[in-house]
């Protein structure tokens, strides 16, 4: 135990929007693992209760998709095996594996920047009204640049200047969707008629319209917002809100009017037809105006036709 004069050092706080391993891991590839889970629990219940272990695969059987297996790869190709860290152009250079002339065209390609970044393009507010009360959560959609140490699988011509990029939505995940069941367990040998409570997972359908679940993860705050905003390019980006009751999206015009302390009001107003003109004359000219008028009639020149 350190005494009165000692001091105890407190590490930093990890910052969530840091581009580091850690966050892009988390925001590529967790959303699948909190997605499997509902499948990984009901496995454990039916072992519990004697559902046979064939059946429990073949009725909760899921393979890893296309998107979950790219960005796997993209992960291995951008991060340095010895440090776990990403690999960056300071890192390449002193390893002699780029030369000064091949980090200038890296760096034009990316149009000033250098690789490793993230850019947030879209960011979305969104308003839970289905329950009481509502809640309000944030989502964004994201793009990762990163720098292709060796090669990547099935890509015959590779993009050149060691460029690997992917994009992602944070911010929610797609629970997947079980049915519950009572099934006769033909692989028991010691009960084969005997009906057992079984859960069967689609996972061929999954993602394509079935309804699954979409559980969000980001609740609204301001501060979270201004955040995401230091990830954008130099503030542009797209802003849009949602209504989950009517599942209507609509653009907005300003951060301020994003950041309105009255989301439900904001959406209310959007959902009413706007006025296609605007009268706005002041009444003193508008009766000046109709004076003049009617002296032309009277001389017999209309000048409205």
């Amino acid at each position: 135990m350190p005494s009165a004069k000692q001091t105890v050092e407190v590490p930093p706080a990890a910052d969530e929007w840091a581009l580091t391993v850690e966050n892009l891991r988390m925001w590529f590839l967790k959303p699948f693992e909190k997605a499997r889970q509902p499948i990984l629990d009901a496995r454990k219940i039916m072992k519990e209760e004697g559902v046979s272990d064939k059946l429990i695969e073949q009725v909760t059987y899921y393979d890893e998709g296309s998107q979950e297996r790219n960005y796997k790869e993209v992960l291995k190709l951008c991060v340095n095996p010895k440090t776990k860290k990403l690999w960056d152009l300071q890192t390449l250079s002193s390893a002699g594996r780029v030369s000064n002339s091949e980090i200038s065209s890296i760096v034009s390609k990316h149009n000033g920047r250098e690789p490793p970044y993230y850019i947030i393009h879209q960011i979305h507010r969104i308003l839970d009204d289905r329950h009481t009360p509502p809640k309000e959560y944030l989502t964004a959609h994201l793009m990762f640049e990163g720098l292709c140490v060796g090669k990547r699988e099935y890509v015959v011509n590779p993009e050149p200047d060691m460029r690997i990029n992917a994009s992602t939505s944070i911010g929610f995940y797609h629970s997947a969707p079980l049915e519950w069941n009572d099934v006769k367990d033909q692989y028991d040998k010691n009960n084969p008629s005997e009906e057992k409570r079984v859960a069967t997972f689609n996972w061929r359908n999954w993602g394509s319209g079935d309804g699954s679940a979409k559980i969000y993860t980001i609740p609204w705050d301001r501060a979270t917002f201004d955040k995401m905003m230091e990830h954008t390019d130099n503030g542009k980006v797209g802003l849009s809100v949602t209504r989950l009751s009517t599942n209507k999206s609509y653009g907005v015009k300003s951060i301020k009017e994003f950041c309105t302390d009255d989301l439900a009001g904001l959406i209310k107003t959007c959902d009413e037809p706007q006025p296609t003109y605007r009268f706005n004359i002041d009444p003193k000219a508008l009766a000046e105006f109709m004076k003049f008028q009617q002296a032309k009639a009277e001389q017999g020149e209309n000048h409205f036709q």
